[in-house]
């Protein structure tokens, strides 16, 4: 769904309310969850440019493990960890607050 993605936290820290809300990016949520050899689900957001688009390059960086927290007001929270060089997985969540398609054609008609 075309939605604007705010990031709730900056390397496992809570960003202050004005700061999250002044970083708000647009773009197609991708969710998809699969179950690797371990047996364990496996959920990934992705935010990209387009429905189609490859998840390599996002617009931000993906939201793993991650999972619905809250539906509230218009919007949704998901949380779950952003992968870094250090191989540390650091906690993050995204407010997602769907938007229009902007002129786009790529939304499916009912």
């Amino acid at each position: 769904m075309w939605c604007t993605i705010y990031q709730l936290y900056s390397d496992g820290t809570r960003l202050p309310p004005e700061i999250a809300k002044a970083n708000g990016v647009y773009g197609w949520l991708y969710m998809h969850s699969k179950t690797p050899v371990v047996g364990m689900p496996l959920c990934k957001a992705y935010l990209l440019p387009a429905p189609d688009a490859p998840t390599v390059p996002q617009l931000i960086k993906p939201l793993e493990h991650c999972h619905l927290t809250l539906i509230n007001g218009g919007g949704l929270r998901l949380s779950g960890q952003e992968w870094n060089v250090d191989h540390r997985h650091i906690g993050q969540s995204w407010w997602c607050v769907p938007g229009p398609a902007l002129g786009r054609t790529y939304d499916a008609q009912p």
